[in-house]
């Protein structure tokens, strides 16, 4: 049976009929609330790419040291840092709080958010954007650059002969 993926609150039915009719059937009703997911993702164009891999990690402001750290996940059951999956998601439960996430991933920059404050049975699921390292390789495609390349190898291939044919003629009328 697969959960649902929409966030929200489900009633889970389970009717039990059992061989014997003077048993009758049993009912065991079940309600379970389907907590959403942060994602990790960079934008390409109009559309958003899923970043697996990434390394989300939660700091707290510590009531008793005044200084953010990272969150005891242990205490509660959890990882922290936790690494996204082919999704690129992640999610925390926590006690209410001041936080704030800091996400890595290979050839993206290193994003850390501003502080935020969690309320009372909250979770942490904000969806965080990476930018590329190399942004500029984004405005040009491969074919671009070759083109390029290519155009700038024959400019000075006809330059190297221009000056290779005057250096002739000089030493033709010498």
């Amino acid at each position: 049976i697969q959960a649902p993926i929409v966030e929200g609150e489900y009633e889970i039915i389970t009717v039990m009929d059992f061989e014997n009719p003077k048993l009758g059937k049993k009912e065991i009703r079940l309600i379970t609330v389907v907590d959403p997911e942060g994602y990790v993702y960079e934008r390409n164009g109009d559309k958003e790419t899923r970043i697996p891999g990434a390394i989300v990690s939660l700091y707290w402001l510590n009531p008793e040291t005044k200084q953010y750290e990272l969150w005891p996940a242990k205490e509660y059951q959890q990882e922290n840092p936790q690494i996204t999956d082919v999704r690129g998601t992640y999610s925390f439960l926590v006690p209410e709080g001041h936080y704030y996430l800091r996400v890595e991933a290979p050839g993206y920059l290193v994003y850390e958010g501003k502080p935020f404050q969690v309320k009372e049975d909250s979770g942490v699921h904000i969806n965080i954007e990476l930018k590329t390292k190399h942004w500029w390789l984004k405005l040009v495609d491969w074919k671009t650059v070759l083109l390029v390349v290519v155009t700038i190898l024959l400019l000075y291939n006809f330059y190297r002969d221009k000056i290779r044919d005057k250096a002739m003629k000089s030493k033709i009328y010498e």
